[in-house]
């Protein structure tokens, strides 16, 4: 193709995401612009390709919500420099708005590796294959969670984006879900969740299986102290105890106030504004830890 123009370079990147000099190059190569633009997609293939085996560490967790449903999704790259980009949070803003519009499961976490539905798997691919080519790195969509059903959301993402929570909430009285306190107190306690990482939100959703294998755990640790029975048992059950309420959100001390347990902080809040609330789930991610 000949007499093409800065502006018919600057509109084929534009349309595939590719540096300058590949599209200019394409544009000499090519019979016409349409040619061009093909030439340019299975260059982006292949190299999408043997990027898609180096490891992604980094990347960013991003939240998106849509009148009463929210998603939180994790896309990894390779490096730190990509993932502070405005345009791999476009990204990340463009994969969880698709995820919305395809409907999956809703309160569960869903792997991208365990993703079935064809038309987003065809979209996923077109987008992340053209970033790949744009930012010359690997990425990956690796994990999100869909929630509806809620009252209440409180969301917190993590400097650098690199720990995003979701918290959600069901109160008795929806006329006074726009409270100052009460939004102070959802955003908190995703904070506190971000921060404080708990796997349960009451001791009743721990399994006696649980419970008990922590107990043969810290009796292994204890075997080798001489001391009575009595002083064992107390001492085990203290050590259960303890770690209860290290991975029992209510029963955690609150990250802002050591004096006062997650627990407590609600019981208050309901009584100060005269209302049940209930947590009814919390999802948190963080890059790299998709256990």
């Amino acid at each position: 193709m000949q007499n093409f123009t800065a502006k018919t370079v600057m509109l084929l990147r534009k349309k595939t995401g590719l540096g300058l000099m590949e599209c200019k190059r394409a544009l000499i190569s090519a019979r016409n612009f349409e040619d061009a633009i093909k030439i340019l997609k299975e260059k982006g293939l292949l190299f999408a390709v043997k990027k898609n085996e180096r490891s992604t560490l980094k990347g960013i967790i991003y939240i998106y919500q849509k009148k009463n449903t929210s998603v939180m999704i994790e896309v990894s790259c390779e490096t730190d420099f990509v993932a502070k980009n405005a345009s791999f949070k476009f990204l990340a803003q463009e994969l969880a708005k698709q995820i919305i519009f395809y409907k999956f499961p809703m309160n569960k976490v869903i792997q991208s590796c365990d993703v079935k539905n064809k038309e987003f798997l065809i979209y996923k691919t077109n987008k992340i294959n053209s970033a790949i080519s744009f930012f010359g790195e690997n990425i990956v969509l690796k994990r999100f969670v869909v929630v509806n059903n809620y009252d209440i959301c409180g969301q917190y993402i993590h400097i650098g984006n690199r720990i995003g929570v979701l918290s959600f909430f069901r109160i008795s009285d929806k006329k006074i879900f726009l409270n100052k306190k009460l939004i102070v107190f959802v955003k908190d306690i995703a904070m506190h969740i971000a921060a404080c990482n708990p796997l349960f939100i009451f001791k009743k959703c721990m399994s006696k299986e649980l419970i008990q294998n922590q107990k043969v755990l810290f009796e292994k640790q204890l075997l080798n102290k001489s001391v009575s029975k009595h002083i064992f048992d107390k001492n085990i059950n203290i050590m259960v105890e303890k770690y209860i309420s290290k991975v029992c959100l209510m029963e955690q001390f609150f990250v802002k106030d050591l004096s006062v347990t997650i627990k407590d902080l609600l019981k208050n809040l309901k009584k100060e504004l005269e209302l049940e609330i209930n947590c009814l789930s919390f999802y948190r991610f963080e890059i790299g830890d998709c256990s």
